[in-house]
């Protein structure tokens, strides 16, 4: 497969048991050169533009299910190299919500939902310390009570914005699996 770079990215801050965590998110930016300092529209499956405070909003609510109540979605920052010649920040934007899951948190657990993208490529979303207990591997699915479901969904309909590194949106959910991540138990001292 070929690698492709990133252009334009979101950057997704949250934090379970006083550890942050940094979700790196593929998006796709009008052509030009994006301004700093203005709310970036991100364009969605549906072929139109969204602003990005009201795209990474909605993503929001699938994924605060998949972490307890003591866990928050910090803040979002988008950046580009899209007309430079690097990375710089464009924008960003407190969010400043609760997970909503009763269960209990699972430290140093992972959950990765995979998806084939229309260009044929992989996308591989990875969540870190929520509830869902390791060592799972599950169809995921858009629809009922599987694993992921609700990010399978968001990311299967219209309004999503996340691409694949190909820069195409995903076609299909693939997996969602669970593990528990050594980097972490390191991290929270547990290995």
């Amino acid at each position: 497969m070929t690698a492709h770079p990133l252009i334009s990215f979101v950057k997704l801050f949250y934090t379970v048991s006083t550890i942050q965590h940094v979700a790196v998110l593929p998006v796709q930016l009008p052509a030009g050169t994006p301004p700093i300092g203005v709310d970036p529209t991100l364009f969605t499956a549906a072929g139109t533009y969204v602003a990005s405070t009201t795209g990474v909003t909605a993503y929001t609510v699938p994924i605060k299910a998949l972490f307890n109540t003591s866990a928050s979605l910090d803040r979002y920052e988008v950046w580009s190299n899209q007309g430079r010649s690097d990375y710089v920040w464009i924008w960003g934007d407190d969010l400043a919500i609760a997970g909503t899951a009763g269960a209990a948190t699972v430290l140093t657990g992972q959950l990765t939902c995979t998806f084939r993208t229309l260009g044929g490529n992989g996308l591989k979303l990875q969540f870190m310390e929520g509830h869902n207990v390791a060592n799972q591997r599950v169809a995921l699915k858009a629809s009922g009570a599987a694993l992921g479901f609700g990010v399978a969904t968001f990311l299967m309909g219209s309004t999503n914005f996340i691409t694949g590194r190909d820069g195409t949106f995903p076609a299909a959910p693939i997996w969602a699996t669970t593990k528990l991540n050594d980097a972490l138990r390191k991290k929270r001292n547990l290995a």
